[in-house]
């Protein structure tokens, strides 16, 4: 016998749904790129791992356009350290997925990173 099947429920505005958390990646990334966040989700947080012993020069900036700040404007990615970026407007959009640009604010200064970019979906 099988489990039954719930219907699922993304509509945080509904009474008795839970917002499903999510983490998108983009791995050994050395200039830059994009990752997609689902339809209807909101970005919480953006984590880097530098794998190298090179500093990103300037730190990285997220945007919603190639170039843009308006989600991290520069996060200081040191050489081999950890960084989190956190994000008080998460850019939600609810007709389609949201493409995330990544990109160094300066350099890359040969540095090779690892992106995590955690999201809550909402609706």
């Amino acid at each position: 016998m099988g489990r039954p099947v719930v219907p699922v429920s993304y509509d945080i505005f509904k009474s008795g749904a839970v917002p499903v958390a999510g983490v998108v990646r983009k791995l050994a990334l050395t200039a830059a790129g994009t990752v997609d966040i689902p339809q209807g989700a909101s970005v919480v947080g953006v984590y880097v791992r530098n794998k190298t012993a090179n500093a990103v020069t300037g730190g990285i900036k997220v945007g919603t356009t190639a170039g843009a700040t308006d989600v991290i404007a520069a996060l200081p990615v040191a050489a081999s350290e950890l960084a989190a970026g956190f994000v008080t407007d998460g850019k939600p959009k609810a007709a389609s997925a949201r493409t995330l640009f990544i990109d160094a604010v300066t350099a890359w200064n040969s540095a090779s990173i690892d992106v995590a970019v955690e999201y809550i979906r909402l609706v």
